[in-house]
């Protein structure tokens, strides 16, 4: 990023927000990733199974951690 902005004599920072913003996003996933329990990945992976919600996750373009993640981080203080 910093090369592009360099090269094209543009805004580093704006270039990094996007991608800043992602990383929030995966984080606060990960934050309640790490405190589940063997139960918890259980139900999540029954969960993701479900008919519907596996096609809806695999076939789609989405970044569900992504989306999770940022209203995961809104419900966060």
């Amino acid at each position: 990023m910093a090369a592009k902005a360099i090269a094209d004599n543009g805004d580093y920072d704006a270039l990094m927000k996007p991608l800043q913003k992602h990383i929030d996003n995966i984080s606060a996933f990960r934050k309640k990733l790490d405190k589940f329990t063997n139960d918890d990945f259980d139900k999540l992976l029954s969960f993701i199974g479900t008919p519907g919600i596996k096609q809806l996750i695999y076939n789609s373009k989405l970044n569900f951690t992504d989306i999770v993640g940022g209203i995961m981080k809104k419900f966060q203080s």
